[in-house]
């Protein structure tokens, strides 16, 4: 529970601050470290026993039973129940490397992320932005070499991190430059070396599973969700009946809020976040924006560590 607590504070900052590469750094150095303790704990004998026994308790909350049990789920899915030395070395070696081979997909994704869609040099291109976002590309400009970039002056570098691809397609007026944040969200991880990466990781995973006595990966990860997988794609397909033509509605207004203000032809999908936005502000509703100047990362990391302690 510690562990569980302290990571979580960690993964949850980590969120909250994604345009730091150090952050990012920092993160996946210690990625390998949880995941060899988190082991270390799940395969413990002794705490599978407590664990069991503890199972067996009468007095125990229906909510302490499934806590409970929960913990003994996680702990077959780490390998418990694997008794033969040699099965079990192969399992802790594989484990491994599925962690490595994620931290890499993560990496190369970081890699991705930190590359430039847009140098804003003129402060009229940027009037829209709200000031965490001209902060962010203020710093990745200096990062990137422009030691004078400024909140105020600029220039601002846009990378391809999620915060500042959104805040481009939601806030540039040049639909050239919004194409540009479109496709660069879409290529995204999608390098040659990350395709090998991630049918290892389907390799790996499905091997696990097997390991662990279930059909396919899928059909583990849904041992720890709350609905089946009849469930889930029945709720799926009843949203999307129920979604689809109230999405071709908006859709449609929002292509004649657009023609009403000059635009010829169909909108593309890099403009139907900058109409909406647009439209929004027509409308005097809040911009989604504006919860973001709430969550600055000191208040973040206040919040954490009150938290975690």
């Amino acid at each position: 529970d510690v562990l569980d607590r302290a990571w979580g504070a960690v993964n949850f900052m980590r969120d909250a601050n994604r345009l730091s590469p150090e952050v990012d750094r920092e993160y996946h150095k210690l990625l390998p470290l949880v995941l060899q303790l988190s082991l270390v704990v799940a395969q413990s004998d002794d705490v599978f026993a407590a664990l069991r026994r503890l199972s067996e308790d009468d007095s125990l909350s229906e909510a302490q039973r499934r806590l409970v049990l929960r913990y003994m789920r996680d702990a077959w899915h780490s390998g418990i129940g694997i008794e033969a030395s040699e099965p079990s070395r192969k399992f802790l070696v594989r484990q491994h490397n599925l962690a490595r081979a994620a931290s890499e997909y993560a990496t190369n994704i970081a890699a991705d992320e930190r590359q430039e869609v847009w140098l804003a040099t003129s402060l009229e291109d940027v009037e829209d932005m709200p000031r965490f976002v001209l902060l962010a590309a203020a710093i990745a400009a200096r990062r990137a070499g422009h030691e004078n970039a400024t909140i105020g002056r600029g220039p601002w570098s846009f990378t391809a991190t999620p915060v500042l691809v959104e805040a481009v397609l939601r806030y540039c007026r040049d639909a050239e430059v919004r194409r540009q944040a479109y496709l660069a969200r879409a290529r995204r991880g999608m390098s040659s070396e990350n395709d090998q990466i991630a049918e290892q990781i389907v390799r790996m995973r499905r091997g696990w599973a097997l390991d662990v006595g279930h059909g396919s990966f899928a059909d583990m990860a849904f041992t720890q969700r709350m609905s089946t997988e009849r469930q889930t794609y029945a709720f799926l397909e009843s949203l999307q009946n129920a979604s689809l033509p109230a999405a071709h509605a908006e859709l449609q207004e929002l292509q004649a809020f657009a023609k009403e203000n000059g635009v010829q032809g169909d909108l593309m999908a890099w403009d139907v976040d900058f109409w909406r936005e647009r439209l929004r502000d027509h409308r005097g509703v809040l911009s989604l924006d504006q919860p973001h100047t709430r969550l600055t990362v000191p208040r973040v990391v206040e919040t954490l560590f009150g938290i975690a302690q």
